[in-house]
């Protein structure tokens, strides 16, 4: 697959709203990331993700790094909108699939890390709404970025779609009450016992199962001396 000036080199993902491919900028010989928006889709083929991506992007131009992801260019190849991205070679999922666990040093490293691009997100009125492994990358100097803004929403908008996956699914995004960052904070910390226990607190099937788990179930807390987690200076 070619489009303008890139060449796709191989899908590396694909979600609800797209699909993501590993591609090199034939002018500059560069490797990018590049996700294609699915057509009919309920956000509108990639109109509101834009919107989403350019207002991250204006924040992020402003204050420099913030741990979140920046949109390098826009383009319309066959009405599908592509947005192109820097190439990481790993996400967190992958990570934590490797035979080598985490150590108490790098989950807190990465925590600190999340919890400040959070801390950015909420300062300029976003809610990312899906954070899960898959959507953490890992750069080269050993910094995480959160990745996929595609289902991300303004706090002060209605919410009318699926957001968030359901191990990392907070209580009000189940009873429908009314949202805002915290529902981000809930997900980073089901992520925070998935880096250091292997598995998510909750394991259902359903929303309601997940809620019900949530009420009546206490999940497995690791013996971790709390002396050892060093505390990382984003969360200082």
């Amino acid at each position: 697959m070619c489009c303008g000036r890139f060449c796709s080199l191989h899908k590396i993902g694909s979600g609800s709203y797209g699909e993501v491919f590993s591609a090199r900028n034939l002018e500059t010989r560069r490797d990018v990331a590049i996700k294609r928006c699915r057509k009919g889709n309920e956000f509108d083929g990639g109109e509101r993700e834009l919107m989403i991506l350019q207002h991250l992007d204006r924040a992020l131009s402003r204050r420099g790094k913030d741990r979140c992801v920046m949109l390098l260019e826009h383009f319309i190849e066959h009405d599908i909108t592509h947005f192109v991205f820097d190439l990481h070679d790993v996400n967190l999922f992958q990570r934590m699939m490797d035979d080598l666990p985490l150590s108490l040093q790098e989950i807190s490293h990465f925590v600190g890390q999340l919890a400040s691009a959070l801390r950015f997100l909420k300062s300029i009125g976003l809610m990312h709404t899906d954070i899960k492994p898959e959507n953490v990358v890992l750069c080269h100097d050993g910094t995480v970025k959160l990745i996929d803004f595609g289902s991300s929403c303004f706090v002060s908008e209605p919410i009318d779609f699926y957001i968030q996956s359901i191990f990392y699914r907070s209580p009000e995004v189940v009873l429908g009450f009314k949202l805002g960052v915290e529902i981000d904070a809930w997900s980073l910390g089901v992520l925070a016992y998935e880096m250091l226990y292997g598995d998510t607190p909750f394991q259902c099937d359903s929303p309601m199962a997940a809620f019900k788990a949530i009420l009546t179930q206490e999940p497995v807390i690791p013996e971790v001396n709390a002396c050892e987690l060093p505390v990382p200076q984003e969360a200082q």
